[in-house]
C-alpha cells in the first residue's frame, strides 16, 4: 500500500481494503480532488473521521444526504446543506480535498459554481456599507440574531457586524467605518489577529437574490401554465420568496431559483472512487424511487409545483458516472489489484482478556513492524497504558501537536509501539508493508462519539441569569429591601450630571421606585416552586413593613432547616462507612463497557463519587441531570466499585418501570464480571421474591433493584455497602424517614432527573454533596419541531415514518374521558401499529404493566396524558405528537418534547392544533417559540428556570414551598446561605448595597449594545461581580462581542470597582460634591474608626469625620480625576495607599 500511487495507473479495480484500510489507501493517492462514493451515510461518517485522521480535517469534506424524507414539507437540518456547499466550493476551487458522499446524496442536483461564489469576498479596505452587507447576508440565507452563537447567523450593531460564516470554526467580527471595512478578525480573539480576506459562502441552498426570484417567477409560470388551481399557489410561493421567507420545504423549489447541475460535475478532473459499486447502485435506485413515489402519493393540490425530474440528476447519466469510477471491491475478482490488507477483528480481546492480542502485538514488534494505537481522548490513552502495563508493553506517546507526520503510519519507528490521540473508528494491518494501525475502539470496545457541531459542546445556560435578561414589562421582581414589585422597563433619566439608566419598578398604589442599573444585583425575577402555574403574590407597599415581617418569618423557618441539615451531616460524619480506597484491577476494563465518551460533567461526577467512597465516613451525594445526561452511569460505576470488594448494593426506584430499566442495564454491564443482579417488584411471584431475600441474606446476590418493597423489615443484606435511590423526592413521608436512617448507616447516592438551580446547589454545598450534570446529550440540539393543523393524514404520516425506521411514538392527549376513543381512531388510521393507552386514573399495577410493555418495545404507539415519567429513558422513542398543543404551558411543552431525540436518530415533535379553533395571541407566541428554538439555550430560559424551580422544590421538600412562595426563590436562597453561615457559627455575610454617585456618566450606550434584553443582562453581570478582576472580565467578554468599550462603559466599570471597595469597608453611600467627597459608614468597627480619626488629625485641612460620615476635600485638579482621587482615599483607609497625593495631582494635570 505504501507504493499505491505507482501501481494505481494500471488498476481497473482495488480489493483487499477491509475496515479502516480504505481510508489509509485513499490518503496515499489524494494528490488531487477526489470523490469517495460509499453505500450508506454511516459508512460515509466513519470514512470521513478516518480520512480526517490521516489527512487533517481541512482536506476532508462530507457531502451528506438530507435527514428528512422527500416531500415531507420539512427542511433538512441546516448543517447538512452547509456541508454540501462547503464541499462543492472546495472542489470548484481545485483544492486537494477528499469528498466522502453516500450514494443516495448524489441524486439531488446542486447549486452551480457561480451561485456558490456569489457571496461577497470581504477584505480590509473594501468599500461596503453595513446595510448592503446585511442585505446580502440575508439573501445568502444567514439568519439575523441579537447574538451570534451558531454557524449561519449574523448580528449587526451599527458599524460592527458579527458573522459566523459557513466553513469557519469560529465567528467573525467585521468592523466598518462609514462605507469601508476597517478590520476582520475572529470573535473572541484577544490578540485581535487580522484576517486578510474571506469569501462568504451561502448558508442555505436557496439563495434569494433578485435574479433568483425573477427566475423562479418565470420557471413557475411555465410549469403552472393556465391551470387556475396552480396560479394561487404560485402567487403564495413567489410572495414568500420575494419577502425573503424560506418556508418549510422551500428546498423543493430549488430548481426554480437556479440552473442546477449534477454533484459529480464539481471538481474538474477529480478522481472518483466507489466502494462496493453494486450496493451504491442499489442505494441510488432506492433513493430515486422514494422521491418519485412520495411525490405521486401526495394529493395533486399538496404536491410542490416543481416535479422530481427537475430536482434529481438524470438516472442514466448518474449510473454511468458510478460505473466509470474506480471500484473498491469486497472480494478479489475481475482482475482487481489486491492490496492484501486485513481488518483488526482478530485483535479484539476475547472475554475481556488481552493475552492473545498482546502476544500478537509483541510478535509484530519483534519482527520490526510499525505498530500504532490510536485512541480518542486523553482518558482512553491513560486506560490503554494501564491495561498494557501488566503485559510489559509501554507505548511511546506521540503528540498530535508535533505535526501531521505523527498521523502517517509509514513514518512511525519500526519495532516500537506508539500511542497517538485521534479520532479513528477502525484500523487495519498490512503484512506486506509490515504495518499495523489499531483503533482504541478495536482494543477496548466501541465508543459513541458526541458529534460536535461547529458551535462545540453547549452546556445548559444558567437559567436564572438568562431568564432575568428576558424580563418583560409587568413581570414580578423582588427587591432585597422593598419586596415584590412589577418591572416597568429600563428608563434613561438625566440627573443633572448626565444620563443614567434606571430600572423602573411599580409597587402597590402605583408607587414607583427608580433603581440605578448598576445596582441591578438588588433585584431578581420573582419565581416560586410551582413556576408559571403558581398563584402570583400581591405587590408590596413601598416603605411598608409587610415585606420585612414576611422575610423575617421565612428566615426563622430557614434557620430551622439549616440546623436540621447540619445535625444530619454531623450524625453521618460520626457514622463509620467502609472506605473503598483506590480502583480495583478490573475497573478500567469495566469502564470500557460504557458505550459513550464521558462528558466533562459526567467524568467529574464519577470522580467525586469514587473519592467519597474512599473516605471512612458514609457518603451522601445527589446526582442531578436530565434523562440521558448520564446519571445512571455514575451510579453504575459506584455500584461496581462496591461489589468488586464483595459488598452488596441496593438500588431503589419509585416505580416498577424505572426499576425494570435499571435492572436490565446493570445485568448487561455486570454479567461479564460475574456479578449477579436481581429485580424485586410487585409483579414477582412468592417463590421468586423469597429466593431474592435468601440470596441477599446469604451474600450470594451482588445487586438488588426494586421499589418500596426494598424498604420492608424482612429485607436483610449480609454485607450492604451502598444504597442508590432514583427520584428520591417521589417517595412518601414514611419511606423518606426510612431512607433518612439509611443515609446515616451506609454510603448513600441519590439521583434526580429534574435539574436544580446552580445557586441552590452552591447554598447547600458542604452539607449535601451535589454533582450537577449539565452537558446535553448527543442529539438534544436538533429535535425537528413542527406546528401544524391536525389532520388524519398528518397523524398517519408521522406515526408511519417512525414505525418504518423501527422506532416508537408518543401521542399526548390532555383528557382522560375520550382517550380510549382517540386511541381507537389511531388504530384505524395506522393498523400497522400496536397502540396502547396510559393515564393517571388507571390502577397502579395496570399503568406500570403498560409502561413496561412500552419500554420493552411490545407497543409501538402510546396514547397517554402527561403521565409519561420524567425519569424514563426511552431512546427508541423519537416521535411525539401533542394533541391540542395550545392548551399546554411552555414549560410543559419543553418537557414533553425532551422525551424524544435521545439517541443517534433525529427526534420529531409535532404540535397539533384543531383546524376550527382560533388560537389566542399568547398561545401562538408560546408555540412559535418552541418551534423556532430547537436547541437548549436562551430561548427556553424561562421554561428551564421553571423546571429548575420544580427540582428545587423536590430537593427541599413540601415544608419549604410556602417559604419560597412568600419571598421568591432567589431571596430564599440568599436567606438559606445566611442561615447556613449562622448555624455553623460563622459571621453573617455582608449584604451591603452601596450607593455611589461620582457625578459622571456611567452607562451602557444603546449604540454599543442595541438589544435591551442583552443590555439588561450585561448590567446584571456587572452589578453582580464582587471584585475588580471580575468586573474587568465581564467588560473584556463584552468587548470581544461588541467591540471596544466606549467611555461611558469604562466609567461605569470604574464606578462599580469603587462600589466593591465600599462594600468591603462598610460604606453605605459615597458621593462626590463640588469640592469634597463624602462617605457614610454603616457601623465602622473601632479599629477602622480609629484609623479615620487618625487621618483627620494628620491632615485636618483635607479630612473630616463626624458621626460616621467621612469627608475628603480635593483640589480642582484632583476633581478632574474623581476615580484616581477616590481610590487614593480608599487606599489610605485600607492602609494600602495606591498612589501618593502628588501622583493624584500630577495625573490630574496630565
Amino acid at each position: 500500500m505504501e507504493d499505491l500511487p505507482r501501481h494505481l495507473g494500471g488498476a481497473s479495480a482495488l480489493a483487499g481494503l477491509p475496515g479502516g484500510a480504505l481510508a489509509f489507501a485513499v490518503s496515499r493517492i489524494a494528490d488531487r480532488s477526489t470523490w469517495l462514493i460509499v453505500p450508506s451515510a454511516e459508512e460515509a461518517e466513519r470514512l470521513h473521521a478516518e480520512l480526517g485522521f490521516y489527512l487533517g480535517a481541512r482536506r476532508v469534506r462530507l457531502f451528506p444526504a438530507d435527514d428528512v424524507r422527500p416531500y415531507d414539507g420539512l427542511s433538512p437540518h441546516p448543517e447538512l446543506p452547509r456541508a454540501r456547499i462547503g464541499a462543492l466550493y472546495a472542489l470548484d476551487q481545485g483544492q486537494r480535498v477528499v469528498v466522502v458522499a453516500p450514494a443516495a446524496a448524489l441524486i439531488g442536483l446542486v447549486l452551480p459554481a457561480e451561485v456558490i461564489r456569489s457571496g461577497p469576498e470581504l477584505a480590509a479596505g473594501q468599500r461596503l456599507s453595513p446595510k448592503a452587507l446585511t442585505v446580502k447576508l440575508a439573501e445568502l440565507g444567514y439568519l439575523a440574531v441579537s447574538k451570534v452563537e451558531d454557524p449561519g447567523t449574523f448580528a449587526a450593531r451599527g458599524d460592527v457586524v458579527d458573522l459566523w460564516p459557513v466553513g469557519m470554526e469560529d465567528p467573525l467580527r467585521i468592523e466598518l467605518f462609514d462605507d469601508e471595512i476597517e478590520s476582520l478578525r475572529r470573535l473572541g480573539d484577544r490578540q485581535k489577529t487580522a484576517i486578510t480576506s474571506l469569501r462568504v459562502l451561502p448558508a442555505r441552498e436557496e439563495v434569494l437574490g433578485q435574479a433568483a426570484v425573477d427566475r423562479a417567477a418565470r420557471v413557475l409560470r411555465e410549469l403552472v401554465g393556465d391551470r387556475p388551481e396552480g396560479a394561487a399557489r404560485r402567487r403564495e410561493v413567489l410572495e414568500d420568496l420575494k419577502a425573503g421567507i424560506r418556508f418549510s420545504g422551500v428546498d423543493d423549489y430549488l430548481p426554480a431559483l437556479a440552473e442546477l447541475r449534477p454533484p459529480l460535475s464539481a471538481g474538474q478532473g477529480a478522481r472518483k472512487i466507489i466502494l462496493d459499486p453494486e450496493a451504491c447502485v442499489v442505494a441510488v435506485e432506492r433513493a430515486l424511487e422514494l422521491r418519485r413515489s412520495r411525490f405521486e402519493a401526495l394529493a395533486p393540490n399538496d404536491r410542490p409545483l416543481v416535479p422530481p425530474s427537475l430536482r434529481c440528476a438524470p438516472a442514466a447519466a448518474l449510473l454511468a458516472e458510478l460505473h466509470a469510477a474506480l471500484p473498491v471491491l469486497p472480494l478479489v475478482m475481475n482482475g482487481a489489484l489486491d492490496l492484501g490488507a486485513k481488518d483488526n477483528h482478530s485483535l479484539r480481546p476475547e472475554d475481556g482478556a488481552l493475552d492473545k492480542t498482546v502476544a500478537r502485538l509483541k510478535d509484530w514488534l519483534k519482527k520490526g513492524w510499525r505498530v500504532g494505537l490510536v485512541v480518542y481522548g486523553s482518558g482512553r490513552a491513560e486506560r490503554v497504558k494501564e491495561l498494557l502495563r501488566p503485559h510489559e508493553l509501554r507505548p511511546k506517546e506521540l503528540r498530535a501537536e508535533e505535526g501531521r507526520a505523527n498521523h502517517d503510519p509509514t513514518r512511525w519507528p519500526p519495532g516500537v509501539l506508539v500511542l497517538i490521540q485521534g479520532d479513528l473508528p477502525r484500523g487495519f494491518h498490512d503484512p506486506q508493508a509490515r504495518l499495523a494501525v489499531i483503533a482504541g475502539d478495536e482494543l477496548l470496545g466501541e465508543k459513541v462519539r458526541v458529534r460536535r457541531g461547529a458551535a462545540g459542546d453547549k452546556a445548559l445556560k444558567d437559567a436564572a441569569v438568562t431568564s432575568f435578561a428576558q424580563l418583560k414589562e409587568g413581570d414580578l421582581v423582588v427587591h432585597t429591601r422593598h419586596g415584590v414589585g412589577a418591572y416597568r422597563g429600563l428608563r434613561r433619566v438625566d440627573l443633572g450630571h448626565g444620563p443614567e439608566d434606571m430600572v423602573q419598578i411599580e409597587y402597590r398604589d402605583r408607587d414607583l421606585l427608580y433603581l440605578p442599573a448598576y445596582r441591578l444585583d438588588q433585584i431578581s425575577r420573582y419565581s416560586a416552586v410551582g413556576g408559571a402555574t403558581e398563584a402570583q403574590p400581591r405587590l408590596d407597599r413601598l416603605g411598608g413593613d409587610t415585606w420585612a415581617l414576611r422575610k423575617s418569618k421565612v428566615k426563622d423557618e430557614v434557620l430551622k432547616l439549616a440546623h436540621e441539615l447540619i445535625e444530619l451531616q454531623a450524625r453521618r460524619q460520626v457514622s463509620p462507612g467502609h472506605a473503598y480506597v483506590g480502583r480495583p484491577a478490573r475497573f478500567s476494563q469495566f469502564e470500557e463497557g460504557f458505550p459513550f465518551t464521558e462528558t466533562p460533567d459526567q467524568a467529574a461526577a464519577i470522580d467525586a463519587v469514587l473519592d467519597d467512597l474512599a473516605l471512612p465516613e458514609a457518603m451522601d451525594r445527589l446526582i442531578v441531570g436530565d434523562v440521558g445526561f448520564g446519571k445512571t452511569e455514575v451510579a453504575i460505576r459506584a455500584a461496581f466499585r462496591v461489589v468488586e470488594e464483595g459488598h452488596q448494593v441496593v438500588l431503589l426506584c419509585p416505580t416498577t418501570v424505572l426499576a425494570y430499566q435499571h435492572a436490565a442495564t446493570l445485568r448487561e454491564r455486570f454479567k461479564p464480571f460475574g456479578h449477579s443482579v436481581a429485580l424485586l417488584s410487585r409483579f414477582d411471584s412468592g417463590p421468586e421474591s423469597r429466593a431474592v431475600h435468601r440470596q441477599l441474606a446469604e451474600g450470594s446476590l451482588s445487586v438488588v433493584v426494586g421499589t418500596t418493597r426494598l424498604l420492608g423489615r424482612s429485607l436483610r443484606c449480609k454485607r450492604l455497602g451502598l444504597v442508590i435511590v432514583d427520584e428520591e423526592h417521589r417517595f412518601g413521608v414514611k419511606q423518606k424517614e426510612q431512607l433518612k436512617r439509611m443515609r446515616e448507616e451506609v454510603h448513600y447516592l441519590a439521583m434526580s432527573a429534574t435539574p436544580i438551580p446552580r445557586s441552590l446547589s452552591m447554598a447547600l454545598s458542604g452539607l449535601r454533596a451535589i454533582s450537577v450534570i449539565n452537558t446535553p446529550p448527543q442529539d438534544r440540539l436538533s429535535i425537528h419541531t413542527s406546528l401544524v393543523t391536525r389532520s388524519d393524514e398528518r397523524v398517519r404520516e408521522d406515526l408511519l415514518r417512525e414505525l418504518q425506521r423501527g422506532g416508537q411514538a408518543l401521542y399526548i392527549h390532555h383528557r382522560v374521558e375520550d382517550i380510549e376513543h382517540l386511541a381507537s381512531s389511531i388504530r384505524l388510521l395506522v393498523p400497522e401499529a400496536r397502540v396502547e393507552i396510559a393515564h393517571g386514573q388507571l390502577e397502579d399495577d395496570a399503568l406500570e404493566e403498560r409502561l413496561v410493555r412500552f419500554v420493552e418495545r411490545k407497543v409501538d404507539v402510546l396514547v397517554c396524558t402527561t403521565i409519561v415519567e420524567s425519569g424514563l429513558d426511552m431512546p427508541n422513542v423519537n416521535t411525539i405528537l401533542v394533541h391540542d398543543a395550545e392548551r399546554y404551558g411552555l414549560s410543559q411543552l419543553y418537557q414533553l418534547r425532551g422525551r424524544v431525540g435521545r439517541s443517534h436518530r433525529r427526534g420529531y415533535c409535532t404540535l397539533m392544533t384543531q383546524p376550527e379553533r382560533k388560537l389566542t395571541r399568547e398561545a401562538t407566541q408560546r408555540l412559535s417559540v418552541l418551534q423556532e428554538h430547537t436547541a437548549l439555550g436562551s430561548g427556553f430560559a424561562i421554561a428551564a428556570a421553571d423546571l429548575e424551580l420544580r427540582g428545587a422544590g423536590n430537593l427541599l421538600g413540601e415544608r419549604q414551598h410556602g417559604q419560597i412562595r412568600a419571598v421568591g426563590f432567589e431571596t430564599y436562597v440568599s436567606l438559606l446561605e445566611d442561615a447556613m453561615a449562622e448555624a455553623r457559627g460563622q459571621a453573617e455575610r455582608e449584604r451591603l448595597d452601596p450607593e455611589v454617585d461620582l457625578r459622571v456618566t456611567g452607562l451602557i450606550p444603546e449604540l454599543w449594545v442595541r438589544d435591551t434584553d442583552e443590555r439588561l443582562a450585561l448590567y446584571r453581570r456587572l452589578s453582580s461581580a464582587r471584585t475588580a478582576e471580575a468586573i474587568r472580565r465581564v467588560v473584556d467578554d463584552a468587548e470581544s462581542e461588541h467591540g471596544e468599550a466606549p467611555l461611558e462603559v469604562l466609567q461605569l466599570s470604574r464606578t462599580l470597582e469603587i462600589r466593591c471597595r465600599c462594600r468591603k469597608l462598610g460604606i453605605a453611600r459615597l458621593a462626590v460634591l463640588q469640592v469634597r467627597a463624602t462617605m457614610d459608614f454603616v457601623e465602622p468597627p473601632a479599629e477602622l474608626e480609629s484609623k479615620l480619626k487618625s487621618l483627620c488629625q494628620s491632615q485636618p485641612n483635607r479630612f473630616k469625620y463626624v458621626e460616621r460620615r467621612f469627608e475628603a476635600r480635593f483640589t480642582p485638579e484632583e476633581g478632574q480625576q474623581p476615580y484616581l482621587f477616590i481610590h487614593w482615599v480608599l487606599g489610605l483607609i485600607e492602609a494600602r495607599p495606591a498612589v501618593s497625593v502628588g501622583a493624584v495631582g500630577s495625573a490630574a494635570r496630565g
